[in-house]
């Protein structure tokens, strides 16, 4: 039996019963919210059952179909991801659900985060507990990095909490029972070393936290840097809209151009 902290049973059901009080921001539109994400999840599950069978040669990206379109007559997707983000958000302690750093007021700076990335495990897109709420930097640098073992790929079943061994799993770990931190912050500068203590916290430290702790670095040694990235995170667009998405976009190539100077050899 593991000497840390995984969710059980009971914590899961009752997460979900929680969940399904606050799924739209619109009281009479939240259990048409819930079923149609149930819908969303089953239909994952049958595309993957048809790509396992041979029925069809690939399946396509339904979280970004779900992200730009209605869901029924009356609720949007833009609707259920907003209401989803609060609600996780407010679950973490409105914190990074990995490098543990506040998360900024305004979507664009706090994506919802496929855990097992999309890219690879499509038909986990719309399962609860594979959804999560990072901040811009970790989900960027995360990207498409699949961290568990091959023998959890191509699996119909989310894997059950007790499996996550080789991994830090947010939503069914606890943070501290796997990393130590120290943050030190400056009039200047705002600089945090992590520690991995389990296996699971010594890889989510080489895999992510020590480059985002290098990038901290960075950009608080580049003042300029430091006040165009100020001034971005200000904007707060709607979601959904144009505006967020070219947020994004420039968020996600300025931590890869980062990254360049992080990681020169890469």
């Amino acid at each position: 039996m593991a000497d840390y902290y995984v969710i059980d049973a009971g914590a899961m059901a009752a997460a979900l019963e929680k969940y399904k009080s606050k799924c739209h921001k619109t009281i009479k539109h939240r259990s048409r919210a819930f079923i149609a994400l149930a819908r969303l999840n089953r239909n994952a599950l049958r595309r993957f059952d048809d790509l396992q069978s041979g029925v069809i040669a690939e399946t396509p990206d339904l979280w970004k179909d779900f992200s730009n379109g209605k869901i029924g007559k009356s609720i949007t997707g833009t609707e259920i991801k907003s209401a989803f983000r609060a609600f996780i958000a407010s679950e973490q302690g409105n914190l990074c659900c990995y490098c543990q750093r506040w998360l900024l007021n305004n979507g664009n700076a706090k994506p919802i985060e496929h855990i097992l990335p999309r890219e690879s495990f499509k038909h986990y897109s719309f399962n609860f507990w594979n959804l999560a709420v990072a901040c811009v930097d970790c989900n960027g640098l995360k990207s498409a990095d699949v961290w568990v073992e091959r023998d959890k790929l191509n699996v119909r079943e989310y894997p059950a909490p007790s499996s996550f061994t080789e991994m830090y799993h947010p939503r069914f770990h606890r943070f501290n029972d796997h990393v130590r931190f120290v943050r030190v912050q400056t009039n200047e500068h705002n600089i945090t070393l992590y520690r991995g203590i389990t296996n699971q916290g010594r890889k989510l430290c080489h895999d992510l936290l020590q480059d985002i702790a290098a990038k901290e670095v960075l950009i608080n040694g580049n003042p300029g840097m430091k006040a165009s990235l100020a001034t971005i995170n200000q904007f707060e667009p709607e979601e959904g809209s144009g505006l967020e998405k070219a947020l994004l976009e420039l968020q996600e190539a300025f931590s890869a151009a980062a990254m360049k100077l992080v990681r020169p050899k890469d």
